[in-house]
């Protein structure tokens, strides 16, 4: 299988880009940028919160087992709630870290203080 994006895959023998580790991945980059300021964690953590978007279903879902892009399809229709739940949390976590660091009359601490 080849992944459109960078993604973040749960296991050797379950071979799929689950949204809900590379919310995990989103969250452990952000944090990561916050401690650091290095650049490259924050366009990595970019193109994390973008593969969990590129898996989301027209309803607005996301897929937990990725997308087949030959036919915009979930890849497997049986979505786990939870895991999406982990998914959208990270996404609005880059969201609230986003508006921390481009808004400066934002309190930069308290927007983002769970990370």
């Amino acid at each position: 299988m080849r992944c459109p994006t960078p993604a973040v895959l749960e296991q050797y023998r379950c071979y799929w880009p689950m949204e809900v580790h590379t919310g995990h991945w989103l969250v452990s980059l952000l944090t990561l940028h916050r401690a650091t300021g290095d650049e490259h964690h924050l366009s990595k953590a970019v193109a994390a919160a973008n593969a969990v978007v590129a898996g989301q279903d027209a309803d607005g879902s996301l897929s937990t087992w990725g997308r087949d892009t030959r036919f915009g399809t979930s890849l497997i229709t049986m979505n786990w709630p939870g895991c999406n739940a982990v998914a959208v949390s990270a996404l609005l976590h880059a969201i609230a870290y986003h508006d921390a660091l481009t808004d400066h009359a934002a309190d930069r601490f308290r927007s983002y203080a769970s990370l």
